[in-house]
């Protein structure tokens, strides 16, 4: 799955994207692999915008496993010149050992923790690290699909100059993270396949307002965020809800470069066997209880 050109080198600024899309869903597959295309897409219009080289991995269908999670990562070098972006769509669900991040879940692999992924950032070495899930975060694994809001085929402008992206990423640094719903909550997405009904609605008004707002030259991630919970509350059904929550955690105290120093060893970001079958229990129960959307 990796090429040559994964092999990183650290001598110029590289923004390092994963993005991991469980398509292989039987259900919401549809939605999922519409929000890891867009996403795709606007990760080459940041790179672009703000003179990044662009390091994009896509893992979906077969690849999206935890291995493949962990070798990525290790793959990812300590640098302060670096940006590192990922990006999950998929299943999830909320953990009372795990918030406020929710655990996901992938088709051919096991569930993941979101807390793993963001306690490793906050100790890797980046300028900046974005890590965005699109996934619900109730306390077991479900995913809400139905025709809910309008997305677009078209959904990202590549001609468009969006100088506002300089001051997201390059005027920030630290940790960004954001989850599609608060704890307790589901997050929406549509799988029909019509032209203009598909995507998950964290998604899709997450990458609208990413572009309306950076045709400004200054604009912050809290005004990003809002706007898009303004999104969801406004195109999501009125039966429905979903608030997206985020943290942005700023520069670490007295960092310094590790760009020479030996590799920080990746974790198991695989939830433990018993906590797994604990969740698989309460999600069969909890299933039995609910009719389709």
């Amino acid at each position: 799955m990796f090429s040559k050109s994964d092999l990183y080198s650290v001598e110029r600024p590289s923004f390092y994207a994963l993005i991991l899309a469980d398509t292989d869903d039987d259900k919401a597959g549809v939605g999922i692999a519409a929000d890891a295309l867009h996403m795709e897409q606007m990760c080459h219009v940041i790179a672009k915008e703000i003179g990044y080289e662009l390091k994009l991995t896509k893992m979906q269908g077969k690849e999206a496993t935890v291995d493949n999670l962990k070798s990525w990562f290790y793959r990812v070098p300590p640098s302060l010149q670096n940006i590192v972006f990922f990006f999950y769509t998929g299943h999830g669900s909320r953990d009372p050992l795990e918030q406020p991040w929710p655990v996901f879940y992938l088709t051919h692999s096991s569930g993941v923790s979101g807390n793993s992924i963001v306690d490793f950032l906050r100790q890797h070495q980046q300028r900046l690290g974005v890590i965005l899930f699109n996934c619900c975060n109730m306390d077991f694994a479900w995913f809400p699909y139905e025709r809910l809001h309008k997305g677009f085929d078209d959904l990202i402008d590549g001609q468009k100059s969006l100088p506002g992206l300089k001051s997201l990423f390059l005027k920030t640094e630290g940790l960004v993270i954001a989850t599609s719903s608060k704890p307790g909550e589901y997050s929406y997405t549509n799988t029909k396949n019509y032209a203009d009904y598909f995507g998950g609605i964290f998604t899709t008004g997450l990458l609208k307002e990413l572009q309306k707002g950076c045709i400004q030259r200054e604009i912050t991630w809290d005004q990003v965020f809002q706007r898009t919970e303004r999104y969801c509350a406004e195109n999501l059904n009125p039966q429905r809800f979903q608030h997206p929550f985020y943290q942005i955690e700023k520069k670490y105290p007295a960092a310094k470069d590790r760009s020479n120093e030996q590799k920080q060893a990746v974790p198991d970001f695989a939830l433990p066997e018993k906590r797994k079958e604990e969740k698989k229990h309460r999600k069969k129960k909890k299933r039995k209880q609910l009719s389709c959307f």
